[in-house]
């Protein structure tokens, strides 16, 4: 393990708690589980959610104008904190840096594998065009392929991928424009020849329709067919495609690992052509790993032209980036659905001129009792030791609720709570943060491990093997340390900006605070919040207020968070 680059909140923090605090993770039902709840929102996360989980233009205000709907349906209240357009932390510079070169090398990779893409489909049609050849001809096209070096023919290779975006017109059809599947001789497996090798190509392929022989379809015309020159001449013209776009690889702008399998494939098809390994049984000789040993050169083509088109899919949704306009669509419709928004450092009434983190505001709304949990799927507002609620944009996982007070105590339970605090700060930036690198060869486990042992970051380094990334001393690692540390333990004081938008606190303490918190926020006759609680004297003193004893009673039953 190597030492991580920056990442979007705690670096492996919830399958840490999944693994050692489950009692601080409790599920929800989605909305109704947060009836009468006040929810602070990481909103430019949330529009982020719905931009790459709906592609469709108005996805992104789809899905806020949903989340607010359902919320205000328990008659939860929705508060929205968006992110400077702009600007950033000087603390998240490098992790800003980080993520625009991992956009630019997505960008790359998704080039070429969209180079990659016409390319297998002429190669899928010329492969198919060499198996409809006499054996003889096989070999002759073999021949020619080992005689001459792999030579660049622009021209050739313009036409080739035209006609592939074409459908190149010589796929058979049925009767009715039914698109027919390629059908191949039987082949027999690797050890025994009564049981065929059924590989994940093949299993593609057997996904789609086939007709036999009871259902004839149109043959291909012998006009469509290719001759062997031209077989050689477009296997030339598609490998020295494969060449030269390998030689535009840089050391900084590389394929994935999933790319380099990909042109490996490609490769051995093009090795299985140039050396007439395709025998009259349908096999391929020996002399290719034992695993390709009876895939056929049409079934490796199939199989890699299928992973190629799931790939580029998934770089085209990586390369997405969300416009600003978007954000600016999200506030203004938050707005007009009487939303409280605040967008963070941005000089209004709301925003306030301090620079800061969206959870960060989000999170000191909820310590200053303006909202009672915090909404995001960033791992940092634990570290403001607030509530997280994860999951409440999602259609598929269900809503999970995170206390930080269980969590910590959970993690640490020999240790005081100023002491949890600050372990729980220190454990964050040994497995990483949006502000720091972590240590390498120490991921979420043993960090944990570790820092119970020794109990601080300077001690681990300075009597354990590990040390500081980036040939650091321990000395500047600990100053590194120290911008992410400060960010975490300053948040932003949101009073002022929050009763700047109309919104209330409530913060009454006891053994039934948030009960009390939600039923004086909705009770219809205006009931004042003492400072504290006592559970002995509650029922007296709603009742001199004049609450009834069936409302004391719903309140008291307890609640799911």
């Amino acid at each position: 393990m190597q030492a991580s680059a920056p990442v979007r909140g705690v670096k492996g923090l919830f399958p840490l708690l999944r693994k050692n605090a489950l009692e601080c993770l409790q599920p929800l039902e989605r909305y109704y589980g947060l009836k009468l709840a006040r929810i602070a929102i990481d909103a430019t996360l949330l529009t982020q959610k719905f931009f790459y989980a709906d592609t469709s233009p108005a996805g992104h205000l789809k899905g806020f104008a949903h989340v607010i709907t359902a919320l205000k349906r328990v008659r939860a209240t929705p508060i929205m904190v968006f992110d400077h357009p702009t600007a950033r932390l000087p603390e998240k510079m490098q992790e800003h840096k980080r993520r625009l070169d991992l956009r630019a090398l997505n960008a790359f990779r998704c080039k070429v594998e969209a180079s990659r893409s016409p390319r297998l489909d002429a190669l899928l049609h010329a492969v198919d065009m060499y198996e409809q050849l006499h054996p003889m001809q096989r070999w002759d096209v073999s021949f020619a392929l080992c005689g001459e070096p792999v030579r660049k023919d622009d021209a050739l290779l313009a036409e080739l991928l035209a006609e592939a975006a074409a459908g190149f017109g010589c796929v058979p059809s049925a009767p009715g424009g039914a698109r027919v599947c390629r059908v191949h001789e039987p082949y027999e497996a690797a050890h025994d020849p009564d049981i065929p090798l059924y590989t994940e190509a093949n299993e593609e392929l057997d996904n789609e329709e086939y007709y036999t022989e009871n259902q004839p379809f149109e043959l291909p015309s012998p006009a469509r067919l290719w001759s062997k020159h031209r077989v050689v001449a477009a296997v030339r013209a598609l490998r020295a495609a494969s060449y030269e776009e390998r030689q535009t690889l840089t050391e900084s702008m590389t394929e994935s690992a999933t790319q380099r399998t990909y042109r490996w494939v490609e490769e051995n098809i093009y090795r299985s052509l140039q050396l007439n390994r395709v025998g009259d049984d349908g096999r391929l000789f020996v002399y290719l790993p034992e695993r390709l040993q009876n895939v056929l050169p049409s079934y490796a083509a199939a199989w890699l032209r299928k992973k190629s088109a799931d790939l580029l899919a998934s770089y085209l949704a990586r390369t997405r980036v969300p416009a600003p306009e978007m954000y600016t669509q999200c506030i203004e419709l938050c707005r007009m659905l009487d939303v409280p928004v605040f967008v963070v450092g941005d000089g209004s009434p709301t925003g306030g001129e301090v620079l800061h983190e969206a959870e960060a505001f989000a999170s000191s709304l909820v310590a200053q009792g303006f909202a009672d949990m915090v909404a995001s799927e960033d791992s940092d507002v634990l570290l403001y030791h607030v509530p997280l609620l994860r999951g409440l944009g999602s259609q598929v996982y269900p809503c999970e609720l995170i206390d930080a007070e269980r969590m910590r105590a959970a993690l640490f339970p020999d240790d005081s709570e100023k002491r949890r605090r600050a372990k729980l700060h220190q454990l964050a930036l040994l497995c990483g943060t949006d502000f720091n690198r972590s240590v390498p060869l120490l991921g979420p486990v043993s960090a944990y491990r570790e820092l119970r042992f020794f109990g601080s970051i300077e001690r681990i380094l300075a009597r354990t093997k590990f040390r500081p990334p980036g040939g650091l001393t321990r000395a500047q690692y600990l100053a590194e340390l120290q911008p992410a540390l400060h960010v975490f333990e300053h948040p932003p004081d949101v009073a002022a900006l929050a009763q700047n938008a109309g919104l209330v606190p409530t913060a009454p303490s006891g053994a039934f605070a948030p009960a009390w918190a939600k039923f004086l926020r909705t009770y219809p006759t205006p009931v004042p919040a003492p400072a504290a609680f006592d559970p002995s004297e509650t029922i007296a003193y709603f009742a001199a207020h004049g609450v009834e004893k069936p409302e004391l009673d719903r309140v008291i039953r307890p609640t799911k968070w």
